[in-house]
């Protein structure tokens, strides 16, 4: 089943996913929790549609980097998980 529009909470843990486009999350203005640990992520497309967003998982992937834009427009993120990735 697709999230719905109000969700808060978005996990999707261990469900392989080697890419993530904007599309596929579209909508889910009012997340803010998004869980992606446990994938295969290389890259992340912007986040700024998500204003709410304060907590992003992101570790046990493969990502190397995290561009510039990547986090822009998420003013109200506190925590970020990035651990056991590719980062130097």
């Amino acid at each position: 089943a697709m999230p719905r529009s109000d969700e808060e909470r978005l996990d999707l843990s261990g469900m392989r996913i080697g890419e993530l486009r904007p599309s596929q999350l579209g909508g889910l203005r009012a997340l803010r929790t998004l869980v992606l640990r446990h994938n295969a992520l290389r890259a992340l497309p912007p986040l700024g549609g998500f204003p709410l967003l304060e907590s992003l998982d992101l570790s046990h992937n493969e990502l190397s980097e995290l561009g510039p834009d990547v986090l822009a427009g998420c003013a109200r993120l506190r925590w970020l998980d990035v651990a056991h990735n590719g980062f130097c």
